[in-house]
């Protein structure tokens, strides 16, 4: 279940402009790309640097620290690589030192997306309801399927229903 926060008011992020907010332990990139407002999550699927440090530049974000470019509205990863020269030349030191080590180079994530909703002049971000008493996030639970057990001579029999009202053990 979805529940919608206000976290700020639309005059207070222009056009161009994001902010970084938390909502329930989640830190959350939110920004105004041409009057439409979109929510992430702050951290790079990279290496979980804080994209509220990133240049935004059309509908898109680029991480500050290995310059991964993502979309802000899908949260895909446009381009592992970086505009700038410096960038590519520093992602490149560091995966060769990663390689000297033998560890494998890191996938790069897509960014969750929140959905936004615009309400009496205030940015509204939607997060998953937690449930209140335990602060875990509500589990999905499937129904099981029942079958008939018998227990014969020590042994334990588990089988079907047939519609004649018989099992038939499996």
């Amino acid at each position: 279940m979805i529940k919608f926060v206000p976290i700020l008011k639309l005059k207070d992020l222009s056009v161009g402009k994001k902010k970084k907010v938390e909502i329930s332990g989640e830190e959350i990139l939110v920004c105004n790309i041409g009057g439409e407002i979109y929510a992430v999550s702050d951290r790079c699927g990279h290496m979980g640097v804080s994209l509220s440090r990133g240049e935004i530049f059309d509908s898109q974000v680029e991480c500050p620290l290995h310059g991964s470019i993502f979309d802000l509205k899908t949260g895909k990863l446009i381009s592992d690589q970086p505009r700038e020269m410096i960038f590519k030349k520093m992602k490149k030191d560091f995966e060769d030192l990663l390689k000297d080590f033998g560890i494998p180079p890191v996938k790069i994530k897509p960014l969750k997306t929140y959905p936004v909703e615009i309400r009496k002049g205030k940015i509204h971000v939607g997060i998953e309801r937690f449930l209140k008493s335990s602060g875990i996030p509500p589990v999905k639970i499937k129904p099981i399927e029942t079958y008939p057990v018998e227990i014969k001579k020590g042994r334990i029999y588990v089988g079907v229903e047939r519609p004649n009202g018989k099992s038939k053990n499996k």
